[in-house]
Formats: C-alpha cells, structure tokens, sequence
C-alpha cells in the first residue's frame, strides 16, 4: 500500500490495512464510509454484547431506526458529488450472493481449490493468497506492505 512505502502513519500510529480504507458500507466503518465527510454524525449504529463461548465482547448492528444524526455541516470536507461517485462505486462492486450478475469481483470471493486458506505466514501468522498464477504471498504483509512470498 503507498500510504505505508512513503511511511505515512495510519489511525492509532498503526499500518494501514484494507479495511481502515474500505471498512463495511453496512456498519459506516472505514474512511470511504465514514459520514463525518460529508457534514453527518451518526451515534448507536452498533450495541456490544458478551459472546457466552468466548467471553470476548462483539459488536452487532442497531436497526437504522434507533441510529442518533446529527447534521453538522461545518464539518464537512468531501462534497456530495466525489460522495456519491463513491457510494455508486462500492454498491458496483458489493457481493450479491442472489446471483453471479456481471459483477467481476463475484467470482473472486470463493476459494477455487480445496486447501485455499489453510497456509500460514511463518513471521506473521496471516493467510497467504495467490499473487499471480504461480505465486504465492503473505496476503497480510503484502497489504500492509512489503510482501513475503514463496
């Protein structure tokens, strides 16, 4: 990613990853999502609950009708047009699991071998993924910045 190449800092002094940027349209994380952009405050889009088996505490989305806005147009920094050619851009490419439609990414979703997603990192423990056809590469080093590959 060029943000971390030229050593520019992401959130938290920490690399930036695919989701900082991408995040999930549905929960408005991530930079391309965040309403904040365009003059919106939006509060409760998530409630946190303890999962019983783990103990660890997950988020679970709140129904819009219960999400808190606030208009604050001072804030805003992208206009309406460059946020709309975004949101036109990321439903283009959104999985739809109804149908493959014409949507490219569709078929890059599923692994088409049997053993795809069984390889670890031996430094960092995250997944390889195929680079190009004979090629493989740490999936999390190569999105964060300088690849391992085998």
């Amino acid at each position: 990613m060029t943000l971390n190449r030229e050593g520019i800092s992401g959130p938290q002094g920490k690399e930036w990853g695919p989701s900082t940027i991408h995040g999930n349209p549905k929960r408005g994380t991530g930079i391309l999502n965040n309403e904040l952009y365009i003059g919106r405050l939006v509060w409760n889009r998530l409630r946190y609950m303890k999962d019983p088996d783990t103990g660890k505490r997950v988020s679970r989305p709140n129904s819009e009708s219960e999400w808190v806005v606030q208009e604050v147009p001072d804030l805003r920094i992208v206009d309406q047009d460059l946020w709309d050619a975004v949101k036109k851009r990321q439903r283009s490419l959104s999985f739809d699991t109804t149908a493959t439609g014409s949507n490219p990414m569709n078929d890059r979703r599923r692994p088409k071998h049997l053993f795809a997603g069984l390889i670890k990192c031996g430094c960092c423990g995250g997944g390889y993924s195929l680079i190009s056809k004979d090629l493989l590469g740490c999936a999390a080093s190569r999105n964060k910045g300088n690849a391992i590959t085998v």
